[in-house]
């Protein structure tokens, strides 16, 4: 079969070049879209990224507001904690009690050989309304500890408070019980008396507005049988002599024991 080529070279070539105009046209068409959608997503991602970072910035800021006023109020707080104290040590100081006064009532009323006492362990609790002291030791008798029990009982406290001239005179000890007695050998052979004595004292005793601090401490401490013995016998009539000044007798009942306490009206020092 023959074929003949009616276009001439020159239309050939025009429609080579205008379907390579097209392909570029084409290919450039695409690339733009291409770019506009690398672009767009790239202007999202920053987009994204700025709202991100502003996000954070404003919990940076948030937290650093929060955390500098928690620390703002808890100095205040403790500098009003602070403050408070400050202002209570004076009154605190005032209505502390002072306990060392104890040292020098123990020593004073301790009686006077043979009837002295020897403390091994002494607690004193103290509180508004007053306290307890617990006093643990030995005498040489239980004639002894009744003197000790008897000038315990019988001692008085003097004293005067604040600005106010008027001396007071109160009873020491409120109780005093005597919780356990018994008697304890030595290793030389020899017995002793063991005992522990539980005292409720004066709150006036310890307080720091208690100027002037006395004991009054009974000169003559007997036995309950000797402060309770009838005046005249009952067999002849005439006086009993009470206030006999000698030393301590032990009998063989330990019904009459006398001492003579060293103490006498002692000033404590404040």
């Amino acid at each position: 079969m023959l074929q003949l080529n009616l276009l001439p070279d020159v239309k050939k070539e025009f429609l080579h070049a205008e379907r390579q105009r097209n392909l570029v046209v084409t290919i450039c068409i695409f690339a733009g879209i291409v770019a506009v959608a690398v672009v767009g997503l790239l202007g999202l991602a920053m987009a994204a990224q700025m709202v991100q970072k502003n996000i954070l910035n404003g919990n940076i800021d948030r937290d650093k507001k929060t955390i500098q006023q928690d620390q703002s109020t808890k100095q205040l707080n403790e500098y009003l904690t602070v403050q408070n104290q400050l202002s209570q040590i004076n009154s605190l100081k005032e209505s502390q009690p002072i306990l060392s006064r104890l040292f020098d009532y123990l020593k004073q009323l301790n009686p006077a050989d043979p009837n002295g006492a020897e403390l091994n362990s002494v607690m004193i609790t103290s509180g508004d309304g007053g306290g307890t002291i617990q006093l643990q030791g030995t005498v040489a008798n239980f004639a002894a500890l009744d003197v000790y029990r008897t000038t315990l009982t019988l001692t008085e406290i003097t004293y005067s408070t604040g600005g106010n001239s008027d001396s007071v005179t109160e009873p020491l000890f409120q109780t005093v019980t005597v919780n356990e007695a018994g008697l304890s050998q030595s290793g030389s052979g020899g017995g002793s008396i063991s005992f522990t004595i539980s005292l409720e004292y004066n709150p006036a005793a310890f307080k720091s507005d208690s100027v002037g601090v006395t004991l009054k401490i009974p000169q003559k401490t007997t036995s309950d049988a000797d402060r309770n013995a009838p005046s005249r016998s009952v067999f002849n009539g005439q006086d009993v002599d009470t206030n006999n000044t000698t030393g301590g007798t032990d009998n063989s009942n330990g019904s009459s024991n006398q001492t003579t306490n060293s103490g006498g009206s002692n000033g404590v020092s404040n």
